[in-house]
């Protein structure tokens, strides 16, 4: 399951890089292909905007779909909040509909 922390749409990058210390934020990709943040990513910041997305987070693994899926992050848990999900090296992504990403990455 992932566990996601809340911040207002209105949070600036400084606000956010104080949720994780000594870290910087780079902005992410929109695509629907896999894709992994930067090495040393600590968390990946979600705005899904109000016409709807998700990302969808998933794990390499030996098995028939040469993946696990870890959990999602999207319109169910509502478009008026930031979602930071505490990210894991191993992770990848897959972004879908309008969803703007933000990686807070370790300095």
């Amino acid at each position: 399951m992932v566990h996601t922390i809340k911040a207002p749409k209105s949070s600036t990058d400084e606000e956010l890089r104080t949720l994780h210390f000594d870290c910087e934020i780079k902005p992410g990709p929109q695509t629907e292909t896999r894709a992994s943040p930067p090495k040393h990513t600590i968390a990946v910041i979600v705005d899904i905007s109000p016409a709807g997305g998700a990302l969808k987070i998933h794990v390499a693994s030996d098995n028939n779909w040469g993946n696990v899926y870890v959990g999602m992050v999207g319109m169910d848990e509502g478009v008026e909040s930031l979602f930071i999900v505490p990210w894991e090296e191993e992770w990848y992504y897959r972004s879908i509909g309008s969803v703007t990403l933000k990686y807070a990455v370790k300095k």
